[in-house]
This record gives structure tokens, sequence and C-alpha cells, in this order.
């Protein structure tokens, strides 16, 4: 049987306001009853001030901001305005440096599943502290990222950042300059294919009837729509 003692300080720990348990949506005490019972049966996760956290490893915490999560996802009735614009359907979960206690924390991006979303916001607390006590199994790619650059020092992961951003910039005018490429060529082929098309017009009918049994295998894109012009202009496809 799980020690009610240890239940109540959980609890008091992860809600340090008692009124604020009063202030919580419906649906979401069924949930937190759910998470306090995985927190009073755990070994590895630390519990304060309506954080949960985690030794990663022996430089890393990373934490989970319970309090924050439900302001930011609009779960407690009395919520001030200050949290009723951010982004919903999102956990506040940021890692830290045991080694460095001074360094500011990194926050770490982590949606709930896009399927599971109108569930209360406190199942997918629960969904992560399993994940959590598990080892972090299965960890999003955010959460690994942010690990990642924890572990750097701030010199070094201003210069990965720096170049992070660099990349980004030099993709985004790649992407830019084949949009442009693109246009161009369409615009090209445009002002081409209606002067092609003027001059077909001017055609015999032996001498379009001429053309087209020259070209019976068409290749490009010009050589094709001349074949279709012809063709049109002929009144039958000799292919």
């Amino acid at each position: 049987m799980m020690d009610r003692q240890k239940w109540i300080k959980v609890e008091r720990a992860l809600i340090p306001n008692r009124e604020l348990m009063f202030e919580l949506e419906d649906s979401q005490f069924k949930a937190l009853t759910l998470l306090v019972s995985v927190l009073a049966s755990s070994d590895n996760s630390e519990v304060k001030n309506g954080v949960i956290s985690w030794d990663y490893n022996e430089r890393v915490r990373i934490n989970l901001d319970v309090m924050d999560t439900l302001r930011k996802n609009n779960a407690i009735k009395s919520n001030t305005p200050e949290f009723q614009n951010h982004l919903t359907d999102h956990l506040t979960v940021y890692v830290s440096r045991i080694d460095d206690p001074n360094r500011k924390p990194m926050e770490a991006c982590i949606q709930t599943d896009k399927n599971n979303q109108d569930l209360p916001i406190l199942d997918a607390c629960v969904a992560f502290v399993l994940m959590a006590i598990s080892g972090f199994e299965s960890s999003p790619d955010t959460l690994l990222r942010a690990i990642s650059h924890i572990r750097l020092s701030e010199e070094v992961l201003e210069l990965k950042l720096q170049q992070e951003e660099f990349n980004r910039r030099q993709r985004r005018q790649f992407e830019e300059l084949m949009l442009q490429f693109q246009l161009e060529e369409e615009r090209a082929f445009e002002f081409s294919s209606q002067l092609e098309e003027a001059r077909l017009n001017e055609l015999s009918w032996e001498d379009l009837l001429r053309e087209q049994e020259l070209a019976i295998n068409p290749e490009t894109k010009m050589e094709r729509h001349s074949w279709e012009i012809r063709s049109k202009l002929i009144g039958f496809n000799l292919a």
C-alpha cells in the first residue's frame, strides 16, 4: 500500500498553492491523481515548487514545470491575462546544468500528441513523467537537441547556433534563387511558345506535315509543345 504521507508530500510539492487545487479545470483532477500516484512511486523524480526534475546524467538535469504548464494551457480557471495568449498543447520543459547552476536553463519545445490534444494537459504531463522514469527512452527530438546544446560550453554553443543560423539563411537564399530561376524559365518558355505558335500558324499545310514527320519523337518541352500545335493545325496525329 502506498505511503499516505509520501502521497501528501508529493501533492503539496506539485501544487504548492492549495487554493489553486480548487481553481483547476474539472477535467484535470483525474489526471492529477494519476500524476501524483506515479510520482509517489518513483525513486528518481524530484518534486519541488511545482517543478518535477530528473538527473539525465551527472551534468544535465531535465525539468517539467507543471504549474507553468497549467497556466499556459489555460487549465486554471482564474488564469491571468498574461498567460492566456501563450501557445497551448505545449509542456514547459527546460534543461539545466547540474555542475553550473548559474547558467541559464535552456527551454525545450515539447508539444503534445496532435491526436490527443483534446485530453487534459496533465495527461500529457503523466506521459512525459513515465518517459522520464523509464530513462527518457523515445525522447522527442526537441528535448534531445536541448540536451545536446546545454552540454556545450556557452561559447561553443553560441558558435554552433551562429553556424546553424548561417546555414538556414543559405538554404533560404538558395530556395529563393531556385524559385526565381523557375519563374524566369517559365516566362522564357511562355514567350518562346508564343513565338513558335505564331511561326507555325504562318506555315503551309505541307510545311507543317514535313516538320511533323521529322519530329516523330519530340524530347524537349518546346519540341513537345510544337508537336502538339502542329497536330492541331494538321488535324490529325501522325504518331
